[in-house]
């Protein structure tokens, strides 16, 4: 058993402290496991894999990927950068903003989108360039959260900070944690993409090979918190 079928055992599990409330924490760790376990799968019969994560954050989840792929965390903050990758071989840090990826066509196989592309401008140009790296035969594994009333409602309550980048007038704005007036469409933190047309992009595309939902697959947009789609160039 790999160290990553090690971690998709271990319910208890933490890829990353991401938040003081440990409901969001929970909420965080269970989309990465639903997520790392769709790639696992997809991958099963890859001799080999090279896998971009979009959007890495501090490389967090990358580190974990590059237990068993080779992989590229890529995102416009430095801090994936500063914090290196130091005793992970398969591991590589790319710093440049997401409108102008530093990729060869055809060079990737599977993209990983965490909770990224609700955060985009430009949609539709994003996913245009990512099915361009992608190799014949490679996949898209994206994760995004449904923000219906429901989970809007339950959001505010446990995570008022954070709700602030997700109901917003999209126009000019106070910034919550710098305290300044700033342009809602610049700001790398604000959601500019919802889930319908996220979806509605992604199957205009690419072929979708499936979409599951969190906490259960059978459960209405209204009560579901978060979606996997696993997409085909």
């Amino acid at each position: 058993m790999n160290q990553i079928e090690r971690i998709l055992k271990c319910r208890f599990y933490q890829f990353a402290k991401q938040h003081k409330n440990p409901a969001i924490n929970f909420f965080y760790n269970e989309r990465l496991r639903r997520i790392l376990a769709l790639i696992c799968e997809m991958t099963q019969n890859m001799k080999s894999c090279v896998v971009l994560d979009i959007g890495c954050s501090s490389g967090y989840f990358s580190r974990v990927l590059s237990l068993k792929f080779r992989t590229v965390g890529f995102d416009i903050r430095k801090t994936c950068k500063r914090r290196g990758q130091k005793g992970f071989k398969k591991l590589n840090f790319v710093v440049a903003d997401m409108e102008n990826m530093p990729f060869r066509n055809d060079t990737v196989d599977v993209v990983v989108c965490a909770s990224v592309l609700e955060h985009c401008k430009n949609l539709q140009d994003l996913l245009g360039k990512i099915k361009d790296v992608l190799k014949k035969g490679g996949f898209l594994i994206a994760g995004y959260p449904l923000e219906t009333k429901f989970f809007k409602s339950v959001w505010k309550r446990v995570s008022p900070c954070s709700f602030i980048f997700i109901d917003q007038s999209r126009t000019f704005w106070v910034n919550p944690y710098t305290h300044q007036q700033e342009c809602y469409w610049e700001n790398p933190s604000t959601h500019k993409q919802d889930y319908a047309e996220i979806r509605k992009t992604i199957t205009k595309l690419f072929k979708v090979d499936r979409m599951q939902k969190l906490p259960l697959n059978n459960l209405p947009d209204s009560l579901t918190y978060y979606e996997c789609v696993v997409a085909s160039a």
